[in-house]
């Protein structure tokens, strides 16, 4: 019911008002420490409607020399990859999943080799983007239900021996007191909306 609440508020938000808010979101996030000092970055691909776009913060990357990594989900699966994107150029060419979402291909066809992966890098990515349906105001994350992201995070930090700090971007019309979550639903370490940022405790921008 929470989801469903939720996704209809989504879906009256006019396209403009998206733009809107999502430059104030992302002003938030380019003046906050933890993206500003991040050397290698996870960021998702925003979907065309009723999500925060992370167009801004994707050139700012690029521009400050950041390393790239961007979501590929696995074919018949509920798991995905953070692979490299080489620039805006290399993400334009992307084609769309079903859901009008740029992914990338598994090698990079510029120089058809296969592209960096994430749990592969060292040093590790130093901070992840995170999308979601829902949040609360203690961080707490509710995705779209397939657990995308809980399983990949759950590996990264397994194999690097680190958790990146994660950012989660949304409208404050996906903000509520409290979500229903399970242990295996990892929170966030900072919720940036068009209004405010929110810490968890223990976290330091």
């Amino acid at each position: 019911a929470t989801r469903r609440m939720i996704k209809q508020r989504l879906r009256d938000m006019p396209q403009s008002v998206v733009a809107e808010k999502s430059i104030l979101i992302q002003d938030r996030v380019l003046g906050m420490e933890v993206w500003r000092e991040a050397k290698a970055v996870g960021v998702f691909l925003s979907m065309p409607h009723g999500e925060a776009q992370t167009d801004r913060l994707i050139a700012d990357a690029f521009t400050g020399g950041k390393r790239v990594f961007v979501p590929k989900t696995v074919p018949d699966s509920n798991d995905m990859e953070l692979l490299e994107a080489g620039s805006l150029e290399d993400i334009a060419s992307f084609p769309r999943t079903t859901w009008g979402i740029p992914e990338p291909d598994l090698t990079n066809p510029i120089t058809g080799e296969p592209r960096p992966n994430a749990i592969d890098v060292c040093p590790p990515l130093d901070a992840i983007l995170v999308p979601g349906l829902g949040f609360d105001v203690h961080c707490g994350r509710l995705g779209r239900g397939k657990g995308f992201y809980d399983r990949y995070l759950s590996r990264l930090s397994e194999r690097t021996g680190k958790m990146p700090a994660l950012i989660a971007l949304a409208f404050e019309c996906q903000v509520l007191e409290g979500i229903p979550t399970t242990k295996d639903d990892i929170p966030v370490n900072y919720l940036v909306t068009e209004e405010r940022i929110v810490e968890a405790r223990g976290s330091s921008a």
